[in-house]
């Protein structure tokens, strides 16, 4: 409720499935109608759906909380002097490529046609 004179109605979109909310008025109130009544909050989704999503979200937002991330989820057992070397000197230096260098070095192989990345 948005005072006493408004309220926020959260609704779907049945035919796109979209999720949307609008704000209405006490004078708009004789507009609407009740479709179908039902319980305030059901629990008889798919469970398994749920959990594959939920998965998802904690996996897309881990490296809020683990910067490290890809090393404790890899198979690899990398040594402390790997992850110093990675995670403290070269992210740090690490610059993105100019699209003028790709397509420069595009089709060469050796070190000689390689840009440095310094």
């Amino acid at each position: 409720m948005n005072g006493t004179n408004a309220a926020t109605i959260v609704f779907r979109d049945e035919s796109t499935g979209r999720v949307d909310q609008k704000l209405i008025f006490r004078s708009d109130e004789h507009k609407l109608t009740i479709v179908e009544r039902g319980r305030h909050w059901a629990f008889d989704g798919d469970g398994e759906l749920f959990r594959l999503v939920a998965e998802a979200h904690r996996i897309r937002l881990a490296y809020l909380f683990d910067p490290l991330l890809a090393v404790h989820i890899s198979n690899v057992e990398p040594l402390p002097h790997q992850i110093a070397a990675v995670y403290e000197e070269m992210l740090r230096r690490q610059r993105a490529p100019s699209a003028e260098g790709a397509v420069g070095r595009a089709g060469r192989v050796g070190g000689a046609a390689c840009d440095t990345w310094a």
